[in-house]
């Protein structure tokens, strides 16, 4: 099996449109189709569901994405495993929160604008089990990543700054949208603020992948004296969340980008909550002195690539 098939299989689940991947892909329609169908051949499961207007990821195809993903991040690290680093000493090592599915359009397009740039080496993206700010700080500590890309609420910022190891910087503020059934009482409405959250059963997404965006959320509701009812729903992987039911509920779940196709439950919808009080704050750690031009690049395009997203 080509290990080429991988990486288009994970440009189609961007785009979940043939035409459009192929182009992006600079191969023909008719060769995409043959090389996804040779890949559900060789793994014996059905990745997609197709039809004349739409393409979907089955529950097999979300699952084999997240695979697909890591396999092709290690392929890229082998390829500059000997560059000589002429664009700023190896290759940038990237943890986080952007390694998953979800924002595969983000990277994608940070990507395009550091080629634009004249950066032809591009960050390697780390596949992360646990996204709290101990856990990336150890890798930073250990030198196994250069950055980590975490959600953070203000007190953390502010414990970053007062320890002195860490140089914190803000790269954008992720709104947020609010998925709910189509029989609830807040589904039929254009946008919320936070007062519509007022006394609601909001899911807590519990997992380790999710602890720094729930701390952030709920500081922020206890700033704008939102009262809430948390309803716990423990959570592997950022995907979960597609097929989870909130049933009476309303889960909270960043936006989809402008150039991006959201994903959610069939039987809900998302409401955005167009609230400045109520975002998801990505901020870039690393070591106190270790910014380099590679780095300085990769966040300037990240954080242009979020602007043209939810700007």
């Amino acid at each position: 099996m080509h290990i080429e098939y991988y990486h288009e299989f994970i440009v189609l689940a961007q785009e979940l449109n043939f035409h459009a991947a192929a182009e992006k892909l600079h191969v023909s329609q008719s060769a995409l189709s043959k090389h996804i169908a040779e890949l559900e051949r060789h793994h014996s499961a059905q990745l997609l569901e197709r039809d004349r207007a739409s393409v979907r990821l089955t529950a097999k195809g979300v699952a084999f994405l997240e695979q697909a993903v890591e396999l092709d991040n290690l392929h890229e690290a082998l390829v500059h495993l000997f560059e000589d680093g002429s664009e700023g000493g190896g290759p940038l090592y990237i943890s986080g929160v952007i390694e998953s599915p979800i924002d595969f359009p983000i990277v994608s397009r940070t990507g395009e604008h550091l080629r634009e740039a004249g950066f032809s080496q591009l960050p390697t993206i780390l596949p992360c089990e646990s996204v709290a700010f101990a856990d990336q700080a150890e890798l930073l500590r250990k030198g196994q990543a250069h950055c980590a890309l975490i959600l953070t609420p203000q007190s953390l910022l502010t414990q970053i700054e007062e320890e002195g190891e860490f140089e914190a910087r803000k790269v954008y503020p992720i709104p947020m949208d609010a998925v709910v059934r189509r029989n609830h009482s807040l589904a039929n409405r254009k946008s919320l603020t936070l007062e519509d959250l007022s006394g609601q059963t909001v899911i807590h997404l519990v997992g380790a992948r999710f602890s720094t965006a729930w701390a952030s959320l709920k500081e922020q509701l206890e700033q704008a004296a939102i009262p809430i009812n948390p309803r716990l729903l423990a959570v592997a992987a950022a995907y979960d969340y597609i097929t989870a039911d909130p049933e009476d509920a309303i889960l909270p779940v960043q936006r989809a980008p402008r150039f991006a196709t959201p994903m959610q439950n069939g039987n809900a919808v998302r409401v955005p909550i167009d609230d400045e009080r109520f975002t998801l704050q990505l901020t870039a750690i690393f070591p106190i002195g270790t910014a380099n031009q590679q780095l300085d690049a990769f966040l300037d395009s990240l954080q242009k690539t979020y602007g043209e997203a939810f700007g």
